[in-house]
């Protein structure tokens, strides 16, 4: 059985981890065609032109939307055959290129020869499939750890209780991180175990917050940018740094507490009062990006707020008195 291979070293230059996969498929589809420029459907369909297996969705198991977003990283999109040949830099930079033939209804691939040999020949890389048993050996590892990964996400996040289902994207990002980890000498289960952990602690990653709808899958889990912010806690759950005393309103002196009665006496000087609180706000020392998890109680500040002002007005008006006297 034939395998896609995947290079984590095309990453930085492809932009994503679709990106590359999709990238090494064009260049098995490349190879076949020795280089010259060839169609595909995206998706089935009736034409008669499509065989059935033959088409982008079915061949990486890609959504529509998600194709197109790799390919917009490695390619240039023409909308018409028109508009790609009176395009005089037709590559724009990129590796490859496809326009749609409005007469024929075919989307075709278009290979950047010199941009993408230079590249395969600067990182030693070879076209899409192998059949190696180094490979076969690897997928059969690979097998053991989305069992344990599987298992550990059930267990762990109950509250996403959606079945699990690895796809060649999940497959992928799941091997990334698993190298990731192992580089940086981590226990493998174990930083799992803490993800999954902190995931379930998390409302807005388990759709429990009332003013999202966000539910976070394993697979969005597994995106090596968000598996380690999760690691960080950067969506754990919100507390505040902020003292109590910050909205406390200025207290004032038994003297100064009834101005009414004061009036024929002398007044306690306004240096009496309470000063308002000085203490800085604290910002969190990890990245600010849960502005979701801010759920203050509305009502409690207003009402703070208001004994601050009721507080302020009555320290002004003790001092316009202890001035007139």
């Amino acid at each position: 059985m034939k395998s896609l291979i995947y290079y984590p070293e095309l990453n930085p230059y492809t932009g994503s981890i679709t990106s590359s996969l999709l990238f090494m498929q064009l260049e098995y589809w490349f190879k076949v065609t020795r280089g010259k420029t060839f169609y595909k459907f995206l998706e089935p369909c009736e034409a008669p032109q499509y065989v059935t297996g033959d088409s982008w969705t079915e061949e990486l198991s890609f959504g529509k939307t998600e194709f197109r977003t790799a390919f917009s990283n490695i390619g240039k999109v023409y909308k018409s055959k028109k508009a790609y040949l009176e395009s005089k830099d037709k590559f724009e930079g990129k590796y490859y290129l496809s326009y749609y033939d409005r007469i024929k209804r075919l989307t075709y691939y278009e290979r950047n020869e010199t941009l993408v040999n230079t590249l395969l020949r600067n990182l030693n890389l070879s076209f899409g499939y192998s059949e190696t048993k180094p490979i076969k050996s690897i997928q059969n590892t690979s097998s053991d750890i989305e069992s344990d990964v599987k298992k550990l996400f059930e267990t762990y996040c109950p509250s996403l209780n959606a079945k699990v289902c690895f796809t060649l994207t999940t497959k992928m990002r799941l091997h990334t991180l698993v190298k990731v980890i192992t580089t940086k000498e981590l226990n493998l289960l174990e930083t799992f175990k803490s993800v999954f952990c902190q995931v379930e602690a998390s409302d807005f990653l388990c759709g429990r917050l009332s003013t999202s709808t966000f539910l976070a899958s394993l697979s969005w889990i597994l995106k090596p940018d968000k598996f380690f912010a999760i690691l960080e806690g950067n969506y754990a759950p919100f507390v505040s740094s902020m003292p109590d005393s910050t909205f406390a309103a200025p207290a004032l002196s038994s003297s100064t507490s009834q101005v009414s009665s004061c009036a024929g006496s002398p007044c306690a000087p306004l240096s009496t009062l309470s000063a308002p609180s000085t203490t800085p706000f604290v910002k969190p020392t990890r990245l600010f990006n849960r502005m979701y998890t801010h759920n203050f109680d509305i009502e409690a500040l207003e009402a703070k707020e208001r004994a601050w002002q009721e507080a302020k007005y009555e320290a002004n008006l003790h001092n316009t008195s202890t001035t007139l006297l």
